[in-house]
């Protein structure tokens, strides 16, 4: 069992694989240069594989892999179309995650030039789009272009009114204060004041003036404007002025998101094949193998034939509801938003076999930032990726930027853990270091979590990023100081060649699970406080560091473009979970496990565009796993192969085909087949309501080992609407 789970979580490497639920933070759009950067935020760390269309079209499939902590382990794939304000220029694009294939999809409402890369933080993705210069002056730049742009306008005036020239000061100082608030805002409002008295129109510079005290009642030049503006008061008054109007961002409140409802149904049915009894001779009492396909052993006389045993069942029937809103509003530097999101889920089989309703709050917060003044705070039900926290939880979260080079950050709440008996709370604070080397960002944390009065897990780490338009690293390390024990050690890496080939490697060596001390609980079913007062808490965390396994994953992969409509490309990974040694003390025993040994897996993809409708997209795929050296009672390898095709071939009308095809050999003889067709259409009326509904049949064949022959099919069907505001 945990080498077939090492293969099909290294398949989920090399070929986009995911099953989590809400992992999309918010979608962005900002100025880079000349270029609109659609920024696609997560919440949780993500490595991007390849997109296609290469480089233009009216859609964008983006294949990427989450390498983070699952934030939402529900087992239920939810759809997320996170969506631009309206009235923001790209409002007509739309996202759409998870796609058949598990890819991003992105619609453009015309055919537009673009390009794709990592983000910076390991979080994001980023699209670039070239836009007019009209349109440029529309968006406001990035963050990061803001500050730059500032930094340069600020030298600029201060060398200006250094060299006493204070009329030459004027114009870069103008051209500071029209970007968005920034941390050289502030300083610039008291110089173009100066500037103004300094140039003798005392009317303007009393104008700037008191802008700055009304604007910064605390800040740190409002002693020398006061002064400044009392001199000038003493002073005949000329004609009264009117302050330049500067960009101001005020949008009022406005709210995006949307309301989905998807019932599911699916039936399976078992054929077990005919067997014929048969007196075995001891050499095929003593190894199965010898006994002839189709037939089973005997030690009496009396053979008989088996007939075939066939059941039907249903074994899925569901209603999944899922909200998806967030209110925005920004004004001047400030930006504040409500979020949240549900997903309820109603099943409509029951009995033991079967699972209860739930409903999923994922996320219910409130946040607000400010650029000018460097802080940003997170209250209610979140997920964090990073600092040492591990997945969702109520509480609050923030930062503050203390100076150009340093950013402090804090988070305190209680893990939301469904079905969990334990409240855990958990505190952390972070430091991250704004001014490395150029390209380098990087942070540090150190987190306590606590179970009653016991310490569940003690961390400390550090991320280390490095980032051009060329190339981009992550390095994270999580080691818990309680069980002195390394949990993470992760390093992932793009490339993009000048002739448009992307490269990737992700390097992943992690406890699995992460180390906490209320793992005891899980591991013997009795209660946390018990065993630790029994056995003491360090032979308790003694015990769960012996039979917890570490696991290794590495994948490389590339993605070359043949011509503007083909792209091949190939991945390789290989994968194992370690040895245990065994409890000693627990009181539920747990034999050591031997390290599984490597699984090895090959894979090849061709993408085409445009190969029958326009801005179509055909995907043919094929792996190879190798499990045949590793450790288990059973070894084994497969193939797996795909064909997926999604079109457009009428306004509003989305079709997607697609065939899988799996063949496994095991090492005990047995052999399986799964042959996997599925078509899913999807109707888009107008701008606010989609319809969507997919037809998927498995057919399951197995063929000698030590087991009846058998063919199980299964049968799913959904069907479902989502509305947008």
């Amino acid at each position: 069992m945990a080498m077939r789970f090492l293969g099909v979580m290294l398949l989920a490497l090399c070929l986009p694989v995911s099953a989590f639920a809400h992992i999309i933070n918010r979608v962005e759009v900002q100025r880079a240069g000349n270029e609109a950067e659609i920024v696609i935020e997560f919440d949780t760390t993500i490595q991007y594989k390849n997109h296609s269309p290469l480089s233009e079209g009216s859609r964008l499939n983006i294949n990427f892999v989450v390498t983070g902590i699952d934030p939402d382990a529900t087992g239920t794939k939810v759809l997320e179309e996170p969506m631009l304000p309206k009235g923001d220029i790209f409002a007509g694009a739309t996202f759409r995650y998870p796609e058949p294939d598990s890819s991003m999809l992105v619609t453009f409402p015309e055919s537009t030039k673009f390009r794709v890369r990592q983000g910076g933080d390991s979080r994001s993705i980023s699209i670039f789009v070239p836009i007019s210069a009209a349109t440029s002056a529309m968006l406001p730049p990035s963050a990061a272009e803001t500050e730059s742009m500032a930094r340069g306008y600020l030298e600029k005036a201060k060398s200006a009114l250094n060299r006493k020239e204070p009329a030459a000061a004027i114009e870069p100082l103008n051209l500071l204060l029209n970007l968005p608030p920034n941390a050289s805002s502030q300083e610039a409002q008291e110089l173009i004041g100066m500037a103004y008295e300094r140039s003798g129109e005392n009317a303007k510079a009393r104008t700037e003036y008191e802008f700055y005290v009304k604007n910064y009642p605390k800040g740190d030049g409002v002693a020398r404007v006061n002064e400044r503006l009392s001199k000038l008061a003493a002073i005949p008054a000329a004609a009264p002025t009117v302050r330049p109007e500067r960009r101001q961002e005020d949008t009022g409140w406005q709210v995006t998101g949307g309301f989905g409802q998807t019932r599911y149904y699916g039936n399976s049915s078992t054929r077990l094949e005919p067997l014929r009894v048969i007196v075995c001779s001891q050499d095929q009492l003593d190894g199965t193998a010898l006994v002839p396909e189709g037939e089973q052993c005997s030690q009496t006389a009396n053979a008989e034939a088996v007939n075939p045993q066939s059941t039907a069942r249903t074994d899925l029937s569901a209603l999944v509801s899922s909200l998806d809103l967030m209110a925005r509003s920004r004004s001047g530097s400030s930006d504040s938003r409500f979020v949240v999101r549900d997903v309820d889920t109603r099943y409509f089989l029951h009995g033991k076999s079967y699972r209860s309703d739930r409903n999923r709050l994922n996320a219910a917060y409130y946040e607000n930032s400010d650029r000018e003044l460097g802080y940003m705070m997170r209250l209610g039900r979140q997920t964090v990726s990073g600092g040492g926290v591990l997945g969702r939880f109520d509480g609050a979260s923030g930062g503050y930027k203390v100076s150009e080079d340093l950013r402090l950050n804090g988070v305190l709440g209680s893990v939301v853990e469904f079905g969990s008996p334990y409240n855990k709370i958990f505190y952390g604070a972070g430091v991250d270091l704004l001014s490395l080397p150029e390209n380098w960002s990087g942070n540090a944390f150190v987190i306590q979590q606590d179970v009653g009065s016991l310490t569940d897990r003690q961390a400390v780490g550090f991320e280390a990023r490095y980032f051009d338009p060329k190339q981009n690293y992550f390095a994270l390390v999580d080691y818990d100081t309680s069980f002195e024990a390394l949990n993470i050690a992760m390093f992932q890496a793009n490339w993009n060649a000048d002739i448009g080939t992307t490269y990737n490697l992700s390097i992943d060596y992690r406890r699995s699970p992460v180390l906490m001390l209320s793992a005891a609980s899980d591991a013997t079913q009795m209660n946390l406080g018990t065993l630790v007062g029994t056995l003491g808490e360090r032979t308790v965390r003694e015990e769960i560091k012996r039979i917890t396994p570490m696991m290794a994953m590495i994948s490389a992969g590339l993605m070359h473009p043949l011509s503007e409509q083909w792209q091949l490309g190939g991945d390789f990974g290989v994968s194992n979970s370690g040895s245990t040694e065994g409890t000693l003390n627990l009181p539920v025993s747990q034999p050591a496990q031997k390290g599984t040994g490597n699984t090895f897996v090959y894979s090849a993809r061709a993408i085409g565009s445009g190969l029958f409708f326009p801005s179509d997209m055909t995907v043919f795929s094929g792996s190879y796993i190798d499990a045949k050296k590793t450790s288990g009672l059973t070894t084994y390898s497969a193939q797996s192969y795909a064909v997926t095709h999604v079109a457009r071939p009428f306004e509003g009308w989305q079709i997607d085909t697609s065939l899988r095809f799996y063949i496994q050999d095991k090492s005990d003889g047995e052999k399986l087949d799964r042959f996997n067709p599925s078509l899913r259409a999807l109707y888009r009326l107008g701008n606010n309501l989609s319809f969507e509904a997919e037809i998927n049949q498995e057919k399951e064949t197995k063929k000698g080992g030590p087991t009846q022959s058998s063919s199980d099919t299964r049968r799913y069907y959904y069907a479902g609407y989502r509305w947008d505001l």
